[in-house]
């Protein structure tokens, strides 16, 4: 059976952050997310697909890796090869042009393992017979990579796999001089129970986006799994930054201090304040900044309500509450009244203490779940 994919390939150098940060965003993210690509401009890009972008909606495409350096057994006369490191494959959810570029939205699927990068070039050779940047075109349209035996898609639901091949692509990118700086992890998902959540399809103004949903008042786990080559983890350890856009308590367990981890994050949004149901917020997951650098990652959130069950319980646990305090109130009246000496001192304090507690309690109960 024939496979084709459109190959989408990045070439980062010191001169195109961009390029690099985004395939590191696109080697860091969860399954199912959509991200943004990088534009690619009018000459590097097929005529047909610049002049009609839609041709490419729902088609599964591969993201490649170019890496640029002098060949060792010719490093003398300063020419330059290529090596070809296969990143994932993704969906193309959107594409559009804007003046004289091409924009890409990208839906993430599997992960490319690819052990032996001589054999990937000969093989994409055969494909491609001049492979970029030499043909000056950075996407190939429907490639059959049937018979391409270097490269293997994951199953990322195969989680020890998963880790094991992108431990493999975190090395590929190591050995790139434009990535001596990086460290590397990725996000392989929230989770809630021992089981990851799936992510939704959203409606953005402009952009396609999908997110997670995140119940209130419930716990949830950010987990990361991370790598860090040799001479980055002599500068451990060091610290993730996860951050949202409020509403979300995020408590600090982030910190990287061994070559090869997982971090869990625990999450949870409470009720006292309003939620934004109808809107996402951004959870975004960056290195803290100083010598290295890393993928930043930005989740999109939307919150469900609470579960009717948790919120009767604690309604009632307000109500008692409630009653205690009204109790107290009536109690320190009482003793005031009827306790000669210390009575109407104690009283008051009591009185006092209940007057002051009962109105905070009636105001967190007028903020939930709006």
């Amino acid at each position: 059976m024939v496979t084709r994919r459109h190959l989408l390939f990045k070439m980062p150098t010191d001169k195109r952050p961009k390029y690099k940060e985004k395939l590191l965003e696109i080697s860091a993210s969860p399954p199912n997310m959509i991200i943004k690509m990088g534009t690619y401009r009018r000459q590097w890009v097929p005529t047909e697909l610049f002049d009609n972008p839609s041709s490419s909606h729902d088609k599964l495409a591969w993201v490649i890796c170019i890496d640029q350096h002098k060949a060792t057994e010719r490093s003398m006369g300063g020419d330059l090869e290529h090596r070809f490191i296969p990143v994932r494959e993704v969906r193309v959810v959107k594409a559009k042009t804007e003046g004289e570029n091409l924009l890409l939205w990208l839906e993430t699927k599997g992960y490319l393992c690819c052990d032996d990068y001589d054999k990937c070039k000969q093989e994409l050779i055969r494909k491609i017979p001049s492979l970029p940047p030499g043909e000056r075109r950075f996407i190939a349209l429907d490639v059959d990579v049937s018979d391409i035996a270097s490269i293997k898609v994951l199953d990322a639901a195969q989680y020890d796999t998963t880790n094991e091949c992108w431990r493999k692509l975190a090395g590929g990118f190591a050995n790139m001089a434009v990535y001596s700086d990086a460290i590397f992890y990725r996000i392989v998902g929230i989770s809630k129970n021992k089981s990851y959540l799936e992510m939704r399809d959203g409606l953005g103004p402009d952009d396609p986006i999908r997110f997670y949903q995140v119940t209130a008042n419930e716990t949830h786990y950010l987990e990361v799994y991370y790598w860090l080559p040799e001479a980055q983890f002599d500068l451990c350890p060091q610290d993730l930054m996860v951050s949202a856009d409020g509403w979300l308590k995020i408590y600090d367990q982030c910190t990287m201090d061994d070559r090869i981890g997982t971090l869990r994050i625990p999450l949870r949004a409470t009720t006292a304040d309003p939620f934004p149901y109808e809107q996402s917020i951004g959870l975004t997951v960056a290195l803290r900044p100083g010598q290295l650098t890393g993928p930043s990652i930005k989740l999109p959130i939307r919150f469900l309500p609470e579960r009717l069950r948790r919120r009767l319980r604690r309604g009632l646990k307000r109500i008692a509450l409630f009653i205690i305090l009204a109790a107290s109130f009536f109690f320190g009246l009482t003793l005031q009244e009827w306790l000669p000496g210390t009575g109407p001192y104690y009283g008051a304090a009591i009185s006092t203490i209940a007057v002051v507690l009962i109105p905070l309690l009636v105001q967190r109960v007028l903020a939930k779940d709006r």
